[in-house]
């Protein structure tokens, strides 16, 4: 108990002393010295007019219009509410550096050609004529002074390096060796053409034919020959 006594004179000691501070703070109203009108003479010494001039109301402060006074707007409830500041911008991305180009390549420069080789010149052969066996048609050639009878798919001539590949009625092809090209011999017959049976000088000119065949007759034990 003592101590609110305390604590309530404590109190009231110190609202005292508010009222006293205040009271001596408020300004107290002064009496303003008017001055002279008309030809009154006016106050004498420097004290009256010094005083006057201090206290004296500036009415033309009131009478300037220098136009409307700004406004002061202030937020209120401002304190109350953190406005958060929008977030930056994001960087820009990174420019993305593309790999340097590849460098150019020399161009590949064409291969040479293979020297094309010489392939060595073909044989002749003339037809001389032919001849029909049961094993099959034998054909009579002469090259130089040299005559060979050939059947087809027989190797002939020196070593064997020639050989009959093709053989019909009109042409006969034969093949020399390794070389890719074939020899071609014509087998028209001579007889149809002027000078038919004149070969080259030098060269053998014959001309085989089939050997006659004999025919049955019909009569019993008769035969003839063609």
């Amino acid at each position: 108990m003592n101590r609110q006594k305390l604590l309530l004179l404590i109190l009231l000691g110190g609202l005292v002393v508010a009222l006293i501070y205040a009271f001596w703070q408020t300004p107290r109203t002064q009496r303003v010295a008017v001055g002279a009108r008309g030809g009154e003479p006016a106050l004498q010494g420097g004290v009256g007019n010094d005083a006057a001039e201090k206290y004296r109301v500036r009415l033309e402060l009131l009478e300037r219009n220098e136009g409307r006074t700004p406004e002061v707007r202030r937020n209120l409830f401002g304190p109350l509410y953190v406005v958060k500041a929008p977030p930056p911008p994001p960087p820009p991305p990174p420019v993305k550096k593309l790999p340097p180009p590849p460098p150019a390549q020399p161009k590949a420069l064409p291969k040479p050609k293979p020297p094309v080789k010489k392939l060595p010149p073909l044989a002749s052969f003339s037809y001389l004529g032919f001849m029909e066996l049961r094993e099959g048609k034998v054909v009579f050639l002469a090259s130089g002074d040299e005559v060979f009878a050939v059947k087809s798919g027989e190797p002939f001539g020196e070593d064997g390096k020639f050989s009959v590949v093709d053989l019909t009625e009109e042409t006969l092809r034969i093949s020399q060796g390794d070389d890719p090209r074939l020899i071609s011999v014509s087998l028209a017959e001579k007889a149809s053409s002027p000078g038919a049976g004149e070969g080259r000088k030098g060269d053998p000119v014959f001309r085989m034919v089939p050997f006659p065949k004999p025919l049955i007759d019909p009569s019993p034990g008769r035969t003839r020959s063609r």
